[in-house]
Parts: C-alpha cells; sequence; structure tokens
C-alpha cells in the first residue's frame, strides 16, 4: 500500500535539496517563538510503505541537522492510498474506524482530543435524527441522515452537502471525473453537482478536520488520518504509519459482519486495549513501544489495562 506522509514543524529551517519531501506552509502551526519559521515537509509522491525507510532516515538526518521543533499545534498526516477500492471497501474502513478511534485516540497524547484540526469521527454523528439505516449495498444518500452514527459508519461521507442533492448515478461513479461546475477540474467527487458549487465547498471544508478525512478521497484519492500528533521523531512516525497501514488493510479486506462485530464488543466493553494491540502489533517489541506510549500518555488507563492482565513487562522493558 502506498501512503503520503505530512510532517508539521512549530520551527525549521529550509531543507530544499531532498529528493523524497517537499517544504509547504500552515496556518494553522503556532510558531515556537517571534523569530522561529514554521512549515511542514511532506512526501513528494506517494511511496509504498515497504520503502518508506529511507524517506524516514533522510528526514531524520535533516531534523537532527537542523534542530527542528514541534508543539501541540503540529500533526503528523498519513494517507493511505485508495485508488483502485471499491464504495464498499471505503465503506468498511470508516465504518471500522468509527468503532476502534477510542483506541487509536489512547495511543496519542491528550492533547489530540482537544484539537480542532482532527475531531473525533463520533463527535460530528448526532447533529439529526436518523431513521435511515443504510447498508453497504445503498446508493443513495439523504443528506440530512448524513450525521448520524449508524449512517456515518457506512457513507464514510460528512455533513458536507445540502437536503437531497446526491445523484444516484454520482454515487455510482465515484470514480468519474466531474464535468458540472468544478473548482478543479482534475478532481474526483461524490455529487458531481453540488460538492464543488462555491455554497456547498465551505460545508465540505469544514468536515476534513476529523481523526479520519474523507474528503481527501476527493482531492488525492486517499484518506487522510490526521489524529497523530507532531513529532520530530521518526522511529514514532515510522510506527504510527504501519499501525494505520495495518489497520486500513485490515479493514478493507474483513466482512462486513466482522466489523459489526467488533462495533457491538466495542460498545458493550468486552475488547481489552491490550487485545488489541496484539492484534495489529506482530512482535512484543512493537506491542511494547506502543504500550509505554499510553504508559506515557495515561497513566491511569494503564494501570487499568496492562497491570490488570499481566502485561506490564513489555512496556517496563522500554523503560
Amino acid at each position: 500500500m502506498k501512503v503520503g506522509i505530512e510532517l508539521e514543524f512549530s520551527s525549521l529551517t529550509s531543507y530544499d535539496n531532498s529528493d523524497y519531501w517537499s517544504k509547504g506552509t500552515d496556518s494553522s502551526i503556532v510558531p515556537e517563538d517571534d523569530i522561529s519559521e514554521t512549515g511542514e515537509y511532506r512526501l513528494r509522491h506517494p511511496v509504498p510503505f515497504s520503502h518508506i525507510k529511507p524517506h524516514m532516515k533522510e528526514m531524520a538526518k535533516a531534523i537532527s541537522d537542523n534542530s527542528f521543533k514541534v508543539n501541540v499545534s503540529c500533526g503528523t498526516h498519513v494517507h493511505t492510498d485508495m485508488r483502485g477500492t471499491t464504495i464498499a471497501q471505503r465503506k468498511r474502513i470508516v465504518r471500522a474506524w468509527s468503532y476502534l478511534e477510542p483506541f487509536f485516540f489512547k495511543l496519542v497524547p491528550k492533547y489530540r482530543l482537544k484539537s480542532s484540526y482532527c475531531e473525533s469521527v463520533e463527535s460530528c454523528t448526532h447533529k439529526l435524527p436518523c431513521t435511515h439505516l443504510h447498508d453497504e449495498s445503498c446508493s443513495r444518500i439523504e443528506c440530512q441522515h448524513v450525521c448520524t452514527t449508524d449512517c456515518i459508519r457506512e457513507l464514510f461521507f460528512l455533513n458536507c452537502v445540502e437536503e437531497h442533492r446526491h445523484l444516484e448515478v454520482c454515487y455510482n461513479t465515484i470514480s468519474a471525473r466531474c464535468s458540472h461546475n468544478c473548482i478543479d477540474d482534475n478532481c474526483y467527487i461524490l455529487d458531481c453537482k453540488h460538492i464543488h458549487n462555491e455554497d456547498c465547498k465551505p460545508k465540505a471544508e469544514d468536515c476534513r478536520y476529523h481523526s479520519l478525512n474523507t474528503l481527501a478521497y476527493y482531492k488525492y484519492m486517499s484518506f487522510e488520518y490526521r489524529l497523530g500528533p507532531g513529532s520530530a521523531n521518526m522511529e514514532y512516525v515510522y510506527n504510527w504509519t504501519l499501525l494505520l497501514v495495518r489497520f486500513t488493510r485490515w479493514a478493507m479486506n474483513s466482512s462486513r459482519d466482522k466489523i459489526n462485530l467488533i462495533g457491538k464488543l466495542m460498545s458493550e466493553k468486552r475488547i481489552p486495549f491490550s487485545y488489541f494491540l496484539h492484534f495489529f502489533c506482530h512482535t512484543k517489541e512493537e506491542i511494547g513501544y506502543w504500550a509505554y506510549k499510553v504508559y506515557q500518555y495515561d497513566r491511569v488507563f494503564f494501570r487499568k489495562q496492562f497491570k490488570e492482565n499481566g502485561d506490564t513487562s513489555l512496556v517496563l522493558d522500554r523503560r
């Protein structure tokens, strides 16, 4: 699976001679001081995850040589390539993410919970009452029902459009290029007539800033995970990206019934966090790495989840 990565920094110097990374700006980043330059570095092109290590090593050297810094206003955004996926697969990813999102939030500092740039997917799902439970074969979206818990997990599109403006032909041909008043002729859209209308675009923009940004699909043909904190530690960035790639692959290839079962068990609080780690981490070292992050970020939760299950040895090895 190909990935794209965006790294935000609150203090950096120009680093323009990279074959792998390009520099950009982001107005949401708060500088370290009055003289610090802020910005982001992003991969120039999507890269197969199996080939990502040279790119990580180059950025790690640049961070070390130039003393790049991050603060709470920074984030690490990971794009996973959605080209070639089906509508059903993309639905399953968002459905699974909405169920497992509370566990992913435990892997990042608590301040990410308060960030307006990576809000919980669940935070936008209770705005309107829903009476229409869409299933995976549904090809129609009634917009007044999109922002409810039961629908968002299936529809993977947030409150971005006006009432009843989605057309079945557009939803069924989601990868078709739009020829109806697009702002960007190269974009890929859900509702060909309205999503790029100036009146609807601000509503779509409001939905970008969630832990999983599905609107990236229409610009980059990817899903963007915005939850990661800013980090100058490329080991963390690598491990975080690896976790998201594994989650995405699992969700894409799992059955709807399996994901629904996960949701049921999560709602009944019958899945221990340690099971989640063991499922997505393939070695003791990986489990220990993330368990120690939980220990750093939320010790009360850590003691409840790990000490009760006798799993602390993996964490103590990293201290």
